[in-house]
């Protein structure tokens, strides 16, 4: 997941700011229960190991690894946190 937002921030993380990304909105994820709570998830978390295509300010476009593209809506995301926020698991 932290390698997904790193490689999501290093190709996109500009245009992302530009578009008007919040860092929640690209890399967020729940404060205390963040594999349980997937519904907080930003774009980030979500790739798992998977391509973005194509980014807008409404949403982007994550491409499989066999071609099948699916779109993630950029939304309000209250109480979520960027994953760099949250401590440790060890």
């Amino acid at each position: 997941m932290q390698l997904d937002c790193a490689a999501l921030l290093d190709q996109h993380g500009a245009k992302m700011r530009r578009l008007g990304w919040s860092a929640e909105e690209a890399c967020g994820i729940h404060p205390t229960s963040p594999w349980a709570a997937i519904h907080c998830y930003g774009l980030g978390p979500l790739l798992d190991g998977r391509k973005v295509v194509d980014l807008t300010a409404t949403g982007a476009t994550i491409e499989h690894a066999g071609g099948v593209r699916l779109t993630f809506a950029r939304r309000p995301m209250p109480g979520v946190v960027a994953i760099w926020s949250v401590g440790s698991c060890s």
